[in-house]
């Protein structure tokens, strides 16, 4: 994934790089050697968040930021309703042995592959690719409704452009009250509320994203035991509750139609 990242942090004992190289291998299964770490130059979080990088240019992004266990109990979710290309996340509670990170809590997560934020991607590279990108961002509203994610704006969604892949990164302010406005703008960019709220051809973005969104509604549905489980681990969430969670498929349309 493209961040803005600065220049490597310096003299980074090579046992620790070998350190993170095993949790790599181990937490990921990913055999590649970590060769630098560098710092996150943009959002609100930036001061906490660094990215490590392999010789083979897959990136980890390290934030030791206030919300992370919320981030971590979010991306589980995530994967567990396989929300697309849900990035895969570990959280440790004692950090790892490099400041800034030593005794702290951080999470480090697998960054979607060769991906670029898509607030950077030239509108054109992605015209061509509305229906597989509205379709997986159907099912990231879903997701992002039920679980109450906010700060929604288009720097906390990456798309691999080879691979026509979206992900939602960033979920640290997640189990809250979404709001409609956090996702107008991929509506209103490549294309117009009206497809969306009346799509009659078969082949429209409008009726991709509705498609999207009841499929993540139906896995919602299905994993809702699973999931009150996964909320129980921390104690202010086990109570967590929102409307967007009783809706049946058509009333979860309708509702969010109302708000495009």
């Amino acid at each position: 994934m493209t961040h803005h990242i600065g220049t490597p942090l310096k003299n980074i004992p090579p046992n620790i790089l070998s350190h993170l190289t095993g949790l790599v291998r181990s937490q990921f299964q990913i055999d590649r050697k970590v060769i630098s770490i560098h710092p996150v130059l943009e959002g609100e979080n930036q001061a906490s968040h660094f990215v490590m990088i392999t010789e083979e240019d897959t990136h980890f992004g390290i934030k030791h930021s206030q919300g992370v266990e919320v981030e971590k109990m979010a991306t589980e979710i995530a994967q567990l309703l396989k929300a697309p290309n849900a990035c895969p996340t570990i959280f440790l509670e004692n950090g790892i042995p490099l400041h800034p990170f030593k005794n702290k809590p951080i999470i480090i997560t697998n960054w979607l592959y060769k991906s670029e934020i898509v607030r950077d991607i030239p509108k054109e590279l992605l015209t061509n690719d509305l229906i597989p990108f509205f379709y997986q961002f159907g099912e990231w509203i879903a997701f992002s409704l039920l679980f109450g994610v906010r700060d929604r704006h288009q720097g906390n969604w990456v798309w691999s452009i080879d691979e026509k892949k979206l992900s939602m990164i960033d979920m640290e302010e997640s189990f809250g009250s979404a709001q409609y406005t956090d996702y107008l703008w991929a509506v209103i960019e490549f294309s117009n509320p009206e497809r969306f709220k009346n799509p009659s051809d078969n082949q429209s973005e409008g009726l991709a994203f509705k498609n999207g969104v009841i499929a993540m509604v139906d896995k919602f549905k299905t994993e809702r035991k699973h999931i009150a489980a996964i909320l129980s681990q921390k104690f202010v969430l086990q109570a967590f509750y929102n409307k967007w969670m009783e809706l049946n498929e058509d009333d979860f349309l309708r509702e969010l139609f109302v708000g495009l």
